[in-house]
């Protein structure tokens, strides 16, 4: 499943949102970042120079296109949307407590885990292999990856909110 993958990439979960702060499931609800999201992005930037890449794919919800945007910005790097890189649809649980989420089998108007699984693959294969890549996306789609065989090179104890994660495929 991992042919066509690229190796290595430096991965980066959006900044924090209001929604993130409320423990709310925001699947592909398009919310964007709060002021507190936007201050760990422009916080990070700096360190990010520590690390080579000269593309950066994102998924297109607000949440991530508003720091890719401000990273690029900073950096001068070409930064595109990718749609297969967006948060797993929780179809009716969008919008309630993450404690109220139901198993696949009662997900109405969802996306199954497989549906996704197949997305992200395809996303993945369609990144430009000759780039050096960050990929601003969400936490589902880490998991995902993670599910794929990608293992950080320095583990972070959580997914932070705009902190950079080395992964490489193994």
């Amino acid at each position: 499943m991992t042919c066509g993958f690229p190796i290595e990439l430096l991965f980066m979960r959006h900044g924090r949102t209001a929604w993130n702060d409320a423990g709310l499931t925001m699947g592909q609800t398009d919310v964007g970042l709060s002021s507190e999201g936007r201050r760990e992005v422009h916080a990070i930037i700096p360190d990010l120079s520590e690390y080579e890449f000269d593309f950066i794919a994102y998924s297109p919800l607000r949440r991530c296109s508003e720091t890719a945007s401000a990273i690029s910005k900073e950096f001068g790097t070409e930064y595109r949307s990718f749609p297969g890189f967006k948060e797993r649809s929780w179809g009716m649980y969008e919008g309630l407590p993450k404690s109220e989420r139901g198993r696949e089998a009662d997900l109405k108007g969802g996306e199954t885990n497989r549906a996704f699984a197949e997305r992200i693959a395809f996303a993945l294969r369609t990144l430009p292999l000759s780039k050096r890549i960050l990929l601003v996306s969400h936490s589902g789609v880490f998991r995902q990856m993670c599910d794929f065989g990608y293992r950080q090179l320095h583990k972070a104890p959580q997914l932070p909110h705009a902190f950079p994660i080395e992964l490489k495929l193994q």
